[in-house]
Parts: structure tokens; sequence; C-alpha cells
């Protein structure tokens, strides 16, 4: 590859990651945003030409001498070298959003981050901070929007998360948190969105969550979650999306969850849900997309959901449905997106009626 062309891919990707900050930005933050560009650095995250200590200047020279408004934001999904980086970083105290998914940031660079008093964002999904790096963050009492997915922080870091009290959008997916954590994460008022998949929180975690009354998007995927826990989550009547995938909701918890009237797209693919389920669930006429795969629903269930009118998405792949159930669903084919894949039974997919 020339080197022509290896400057034109590397610019390549620069734009489209200045592209995915501005859009990220909240439109008063367009006017103040500056996005850090290192040369030193290919699009396939490896360091270019040069000695390691040279790359290292450079950094240090971009991060020192970029001549940063008063309020900016720095995205970073690649760096040289990320103790050089959070360094440098607290001597930009004015930044407001910080994004270093995927490095290698642990507890004494979490420390680091602390420093930056008046964060409003931070990513740092991917990292490994634990416990340790979550108390260090539980200082930044401006942050809004926190992402520490796959961080491993567990209860003992939800605690330290607990006194971010202006916080309304959260992530901390993947974490091995368990009910008691979800306890500490209840005093998060403010939250609207909750991402806590992969964990373990159960019905008992359920039960703290439904405290969090103004809660838009949740989702609790792989949280052992049951009949006990969907009850719980019925009382969050402010939902619009709700993701239970790969829980124990069924049938009893499906009739819970149908009361969840301004639900608008509701994920609860393998959770053992048949067609007493799939009836109760055809209650909830505003829904749009409803994900279904891995149940056992038969015909007698499409053709209950058949009456959700207003679905623009269903899935019900790895069902039990036959041609009797498609032939129910035939009338929702012109403007629904129906997927019934590996269902053995089915012959003909149904056909948009005329």
């Amino acid at each position: 590859m020339t080197d022509t062309r290896s400057k034109e891919i590397q610019e390549e990707h620069v734009q489209r990651i200045v592209r995915d900050t501005v859009s990220r930005a909240r439109k008063e933050q367009w006017t103040h945003l500056a996005f850090l560009s290192p040369n030193s650095v290919s699009p396939n995250g490896t360091s270019s030409a040069g000695s390691s200590n040279d790359n290292q200047a450079k950094w240090r020279e971009t991060l020192l001498g970029q001549g940063w408004p008063d309020h900016c934001i720095v995205d970073m999904n690649v760096v040289p070298d990320i103790n050089i980086i959070t360094m440098d970083l607290c001597d930009l105290p004015h930044l407001v959003a910080l994004h270093l998914r995927g490095n290698s940031v642990c507890a004494d660079g979490a420390a680091q981050v602390a420093r930056l008093t008046n964060l409003r964002s931070l990513d740092l999904g991917g990292n490994t901070i634990g416990a340790d790096g979550a108390k260090h963050l539980g200082g930044l009492t401006h942050l809004e929007t926190l992402d520490l997915g796959s961080n491993w922080i567990g209860d003992e870091g939800a605690a330290h998360l607990s006194r971010l009290t202006n916080l309304t959008t959260l992530n901390l997916r993947d974490n091995s948190i368990s009910e008691a954590g979800a306890e500490y994460l209840a005093r998060l008022t403010k939250l609207t969105k909750l991402d806590l998949r992969n964990n373990s929180i159960g019905d008992a975690g359920a039960h703290h969550l439904s405290q969090l009354a103004n809660l838009t998007e949740l989702d609790l995927g792989g949280n052992a979650i049951g009949n006990d826990g969907a009850q719980s989550l019925s009382q969050l009547a402010n939902l619009l999306t709700l993701d239970l995938v790969s829980n124990c909701v069924g049938d009893d918890g499906a009739e819970h969850l149908s009361g969840l009237k301004n639900l608008r797209t509701l994920n609860l693919a393998n959770n053992s849900i048949g067609n007493a389920g799939a009836e109760h669930l055809s209650r909830m006429t505003g829904v749009r997309e409803l994900h279904l795969g891995g149940n056992l629903v038969g015909d007698t269930g499409a053709e209950y959901l058949s009456r959700l009118t207003s679905l623009r998405t269903l899935d019900l792949s790895y069902n039990r449905i036959g041609d009797a159930g498609t032939e129910r669903l035939s009338h929702l084919a012109k403007r629904t997106a129906i997927n019934l894949s590996d269902n053995s039974s089915i012959t003909s997919l149904p056909r948009a009626e005329q």
C-alpha cells in the first residue's frame, strides 16, 4: 500500500470518529467541540513508524499545545500509551466529555480521570478499573452519562457509584453485580436509561430497581429474572424500551409486563413463553417491536399476536409455529417485518394480504 493511500485511509478513519463524536454531542456543545487526532496512530490502533518515546512526545505536545477552548470534548478510542494520556488529560480541567473505551485503564488511571471534576459524560467501557477505580470515579458528581461496561466493578463498585446522583444514563453491563449492587443503584433516582445486561441481580434486584420511576429504557438481559421480578418491573410505567432477553419470565411474568402500556420495544427472547404468554402480550397494543425468539409459542399464540396491528417488527424465530400460525400472521406481513426462521413445522412463509 502506498504512503498516500495509507494517509487517506487514516484521514477517513479520523473523519468518521469526528462525525461520531459530533453526533453524541448536545447541540449547545458543537461550537466548543475539539477532537484530538494523533498522527502517530494508524487506523488499526497500532503505532506507525517511529520509536515509542517519539510517539509519546508527540502525544504530549498535541495534548498540551492544542489551545483547547474553555469547554471541549475529547474522544480517543485508540491511544499509544494510556498512562501518558490519563496523566496529561488532567491538565485539561475543563473537559466535559471523555471517551477511552477499550484501552487498558485500571484503577490508577481512573484515579487520574477522577481529577477532571467538570466531566458530564465519561466512557471507560471495556477497561479494568474494578471496584477501586469505581471508588475514585464516585467523586465525579457532575456526571450525567457514565459507561463502565465490562469493568468488573461488582457490588462494591456499585456502592461507590451510588454517590453520582446526577446520572441520567448508566451502563454497567458485564460487571458481576448482584441484588446488593442493584439496591445501591436504586438510589440514582434521576436515571432514565440503565443497562445492567449480563449481571446477576435476580428478582430481588429487579424489585429494588422498580423504585427508579423515571426510567424510559432498561436492559436487564441475562439476570435470572423470573415472574416475581417481572411483577416488580411492571411498576415502571414510563418505560418505552425493555430488554429481558435470556431470563425466566414465563407466561405469568408476561402477564405482569402486559400492563406496561407505554412500551414501544419489548424483548422477551429466550424466556419460556408459550401460547398463554402470547395471549397476555397481545393486549399491548402500543408495542412497535416485539422480540420473542427462542420461546414456546405455537399456532394459537401466533393467532393471539396477530391482533397487534401496530407492530413493525415481530421476531418469532425458534418457536413452535406451523403453517396455520403463518396464515394467522399474514395480514401483518404488509407492514410488519416478521422473522419466522427455524420453526420446523412451517412449509410456507406468510404472504402479505393485498
